[in-house]
């Protein structure tokens, strides 16, 4: 079998200060969303850009609320790198997926999430020759208990998902790897 990942990346977010958050506060709450009991990255909604007939997803965890009803203090980043097991014939038999846990200030993590997002528009002239982006990241936030909220990529006019989240993850500590590989059904 030959590995190829794919350049797009699922990542989970986790935030180790709150002051960090607290220093977003003009901007959009990154915090917002539902809160699970744990993040993870091979349930068919995160998945949902990477669908292939025959994926043994797992569960989505459970949803503890729907927003959060106290101050959710994220403490690290786990990055979800996906890609494909591919056979002689380029054929897809395997989705690999990497989480990888990163640690340190995470105020540039923050900080992106905390951007406006631009209203699409896509009669606007440079939608129609903007051409396709990769499936966007999945950004998981994550607590010092393992809870997790999923929120949205701010967007620009297109609807594309602004660039540098990749790039925020660049100064911090990779501390845990965890390799998935799940196997396609052939017969799906």
């Amino acid at each position: 079998m030959i590995r190829r990942p794919h350049v797009a990346a699922v990542v989970a977010v986790a935030m180790s200060t709150a002051g960090a958050v607290a220093g977003c506060a003009a901007h959009a709450n990154p915090l917002a969303g539902p809160v699970y009991v744990a993040h993870t990255c091979t349930a068919e909604d995160v998945l949902v850009d990477w669908w292939q007939p025959g994926i043994p997803f797992g569960p989505m965890p459970r949803t503890l609320r729907e927003t959060p009803s106290e101050p959710f203090d994220p403490v690290a980043v786990v990055l979800c790198e996906t890609g494909y097991d591919l056979d002689a014939s380029d054929e897809p038999t395997a989705v690999l997926v990497t989480e990888v846990r990163y640690e340190g200030d995470l105020g540039a993590v923050l900080d992106y999430f905390a951007q406006p997002s631009t209203p699409r528009d896509d009669s606007h002239p440079d939608c129609a020759a903007a051409g396709a982006q990769a499936p966007p990241p999945v950004l998981w936030l994550v607590d010092a208990d393992g809870r997790a909220t999923l929120p949205g990529l701010p967007t620009v006019r297109c609807g594309f998902y602004r660039d540098g989240v990749m790039d925020t993850l660049v100064p911090l500590d990779a501390v845990d790897r965890v390799e998935h590989v799940l196997e396609l059904d052939p017969e799906a």
